[in-house]
């Protein structure tokens, strides 16, 4: 791991960020088959026992507990993505996390799908503005005509099919 790493934290931990920490170091507590070794803030703590595994993160980003017990594995990933965390050898903190998955999975599951269910309905029941709606267009649709050049052709027409008097007819393939 990079200890040079720049935390993008602001030095103040938000309260619901630190009570996620706190649920998921009680979470990481009944770890087996091997030790986790967390590095956030300064601060080391280890979790499970020495075995045959022993896997070590650096916490780079405090919401990073948030997305992880919220979003499960899609959440890691991402939060991984966008550089909250990071390890000197990734294979093995997955394979010590896959070790207890289902144990994880079983403490996490119902409380937190529950109360995401609940913040997912108070999203849903907002009213969409002309912002929102322009920005999901944009991140869903809006490829470029670059990317469209790539198998339309020139005219940007269906590169299926070509209607010539009335009828159609099959294109011929690029």
């Amino acid at each position: 791991m990079n200890d040079s790493a720049v935390r993008r934290s602001a030095a103040v931990v938000a309260p619901v960020d630190q009570a996620f920490r706190y649920a998921a170091q009680r979470l990481l507590g009944r770890l087996a088959g091997g030790r986790f070794t967390v590095v956030e803030d300064g601060h080391r703590e280890s979790f499970g026992r020495p075995g045959d595994l022993d896997a070590s993160v650096r916490v780079l980003d405090p919401s990073f507990w948030r997305m992880v017990l919220t979003r499960g594995g899609a959440g890691l990933a991402e939060a991984y993505m966008e550089e909250m965390w990071e390890t000197d050898d990734l294979t093995s903190v997955l394979r010590l996390l896959a070790r207890n998955l289902e144990n994880l999975n079983r403490l996490v599951r119902n409380p937190v799908t529950r109360i995401r269910g609940l913040l997912d309905f108070a999203v849903r029941a907002r009213r969409p503005t002309e912002v929102t709606d322009r920005r999901n267009i944009s991140a869903h649709y809006d490829a470029g005509d670059d990317f469209f050049a790539l198998f339309l052709d020139p005219p940007r027409a269906d590169p299926c099919r070509a209607f010539v008097g009335g009828r159609a007819r099959v294109a011929r393939g690029r």
